[in-house]
C-alpha cells in the first residue's frame, strides 16, 4: 500500500510502484483526500483519473488498485494480537 497525494504523477512514482511490481507484489495506490491549493493543483478525482490513465495495463491486469482515502494523519498497524 502506497498513500500519498501524487500531485503530479511523475517518474519517481512510477519507478517506486514497479519496484514493488518486480517484487511480484499487487499495488494498491491510496490518494490522500486534500485541498486544492499551490501544492495541490489537482483535486483526488483528478488525481486519481491521471494515475489510472497512466496505470491501465496493469489496473485491467488486477496488479494496481487506485483509491482515494481521507487526509489521514498517522498510519498504525499491529504486528501481533500481544496475548
Amino acid at each position: 500500500m502506497f498513500i500519498g497525494r501524487w500531485q503530479p504523477w511523475h517518474d519517481g512514482h512510477r519507478w517506486l510502484i514497479d519496484q514493488r511490481l518486480k517484487d511480484d507484489k499487487n499495488i494498491l495506490i491510496c490518494i490522500r483526500e486534500v485541498s486544492q491549493d499551490d501544492s495541490n493543483p489537482y483535486d483526488p478525482e483528478e488525481v486519481k483519473e491521471n494515475i489510472e490513465k497512466e496505470l491501465k495495463d496493469l489496473i485491467s491486469s488486477n496488479r494496481v488498485k487506485v483509491i482515494i482515502i481521507p487526509d489521514i494523519e498517522s498510519v498504525n498497524y499491529g504486528r501481533g494480537v500481544g496475548y
